[in-house]
């Protein structure tokens, strides 16, 4: 969803996941003003003079698909009750919310799961093969000699036509799992109907490198010795892990309000911070589900791993205040 599209706050720059209450300015749904007949609805504009004639009332052109706040809950498309987040995570609803939200579209989620899943095989096995058959007779590889370093540049391009595609599916898988956290039925244009996808691909790209390509380059620069190196990649690992929080929405503020890169970091770190324990369980819980789903010949991870994708837009909407269906 583009930034302008994203309903604006009636605060203005205001922002409820910045509000460490639980309804902000905009009240709660306990606030006797906060369904009333009588408020302008969300993000609506004050209009002294009332609806006109043939002009439809708020909620007509809701970009979430809504019917307006005022007067009665918005619903999505789906009949399911949207909520505005109050900036506070809620880890265990997400995993029942992540997989009801694949079986209630699963010709989409698990066609593109496969769709992801043979390219990514495709692309790691073709460059291992090739690496493995370029090597000489004793099959000892070193990038340094010139009889294996061709091997390694073609296996390093492979590599990151593997990192590629993966970075590129869950940004794709992100856009479908947005639609689905605005109360709609995911189809297949969803995941590519998003004007902020380049955008949120390369700011997730740079991310990643900085957060995993990076570490483990200067890894096997400067560490040499096999025992040590184990244990320097694990402390790596570690921390990755725990520094994830901290960074692992920002690329839902580019995708979803059309962010700066700038912008993104500030408000994802912020939203990272305030939920950081709940954040790290959610990535902690997540990884145990997609852990346990590639142990069944990998066929599980066609359902965990777009559950995860809803999830994670589901923990999103409510870290930034946005809006997402109550279940």
């Amino acid at each position: 969803m583009a930034k302008d599209d994203y309903p604006s706050y009636p605060g203005g720059d205001y922002h409820p996941e910045n509000d460490n209450s639980s309804g902000g300015q905009y009240g709660g749904p306990n606030d006797p003003g906060y369904w009333s007949d009588d408020s302008a609805g969300y993000g609506a504009p004050d209009n002294p003079y009332g609806t006109s004639a043939g002009q439809p009332g708020y909620g007509a052109n809701d970009p979430y698909g809504t019917a307006g706040y005022a007067g009665a809950a918005p619903y999505g498309a789906g009949g399911r009750r949207m909520v505005q987040g109050d900036g506070k995570v809620r880890v265990l609803d997400s995993v029942g919310y992540g997989f009801r939200t694949v079986f209630a579209s699963p010709g989409p989620w698990i066609v593109s799961s496969l769709i992801v899943g043979i390219l990514s095989i495709a692309a790691f096995t073709i460059g291992l093969f090739m690496m493995m058959s370029s090597l000489p007779e004793g099959g000892t590889f070193d990038p340094e000699n010139p009889a294996t370093a061709g091997a390694f540049t073609f296996n390093i391009g492979f590599l990151i036509l593997f990192i590629l595609i993966l970075v590129a599916a869950q940004v794709l898988f992100a856009s479908a799992a947005l639609k689905a956290a605005d109360g709609k039925k995911v189809t297949f244009s969803d995941f590519f109907d998003n004007p902020n996808l380049g955008k949120a691909l390369l700011f997730l790209l740079i991310v990643n490198i900085l957060t995993s390509w990076v570490p483990y380059i200067i890894l096997d620069m400067y560490n040499s010795d096999t025992t040590g190196g184990l244990i320097v990649q694990m402390i790596i690992n570690l921390a990755v892990l725990l520094i994830g929080p901290l960074f692992m929405l920002m690329f839902l503020f580019v995708l979803d309000q059309g962010a700066s890169f700038g912008d993104a970091a500030t408000r994802g770190f912020q939203a990272g911070t305030r939920n950081y324990l709940p954040l790290l369980g959610f990535s902690l819980l997540w990884g145990l589900i997609l852990g346990i789903a590639a142990l069944i010949l990998g066929l599980g991870l066609l359902i965990a791993s777009p559950a995860y994708a809803a999830a994670l837009a589901y923990v999103y909407r409510q870290a930034s205040g946005g809006i997402y269906p109550e279940d």
